[in-house]
């Protein structure tokens, strides 16, 4: 893994020089820009969100993850509802995707993609948090492919079946049109064939 990524804790002021970034185009991806130049600020001041920017060694801006705390019905769908860790948004620029290359292995939680660092940085933080969080939540919407196979991939498994209220074209993370997804313990999903630390860590 030669590219590795450095987080940085996003500040507002930030957020002129990213506004011209992008992250797809579809639905639910521009909402991660939105999401981003909008709802971050909120999601910091209400709800104590954590959010990075991530770095790569040519220091080019990368993308965004984040973190908060939330309720889950937890371990199943009747349970009581726990605090649990939260990930309100989690975004790689377009032009990035798949990169780098040469670090894409068939194991995407060992590989050096972009993707993979910026998610096992957010699971790695959210393990170190205090508190006795059981499980890792995520809302993906459902028509989101690629995104359900990347967060399966990584030990999330779907809790609940995926419906859809209203106008789907509108869709956006915690709304009806989105299956959740959560995490076993702290979200660590067993490795098979090799055991690989995380390249990055928060400062």
């Amino acid at each position: 893994m030669g590219d590795l990524l450095v987080p940085i804790e996003f500040a507002l002021e930030m957020l002129p020089s990213l506004e011209r970034f992008t992250y797809g185009r579809e639905p639910w991806e521009v909402y991660l820009y939105t999401w981003l130049m909008k709802g971050s600020a909120d999601a910091i001041g209400s709800n104590g969100a954590k959010v990075w920017v991530y770095i790569n060694q040519a220091d080019e801006y990368v993308g965004y993850g984040s973190l908060a705390q939330s309720l889950l019905r937890y371990p199943h769908k009747k349970s009581d509802m726990v605090p649990v860790v939260d990930i309100p948004a989690f975004a790689v620029r377009d032009d990035l995707w798949g990169k780098p290359k040469e670090d894409r292995l068939d194991d995407v939680t060992v590989d050096g993609r972009y993707s993979s660092q910026i998610m096992r940085h957010l699971i790695d933080t959210a393990a170190s948090w205090d508190g006795n969080f059981p499980a890792i939540k995520l809302s993906v919407d459902q028509r989101a492919t690629k995104a359900h196979e990347f967060y399966e991939r990584f030990g999330f498994e779907r809790s609940g079946k995926p419906r859809v209220d209203g106008d789907d074209t509108t869709a956006t993370s915690g709304s009806s049109a989105n299956a959740g997804l959560r995490a076993g313990p702290h979200g660590r999903p067993p490795r098979p064939g090799r055991e690989s630390p995380s390249p990055i860590h928060t400062r």
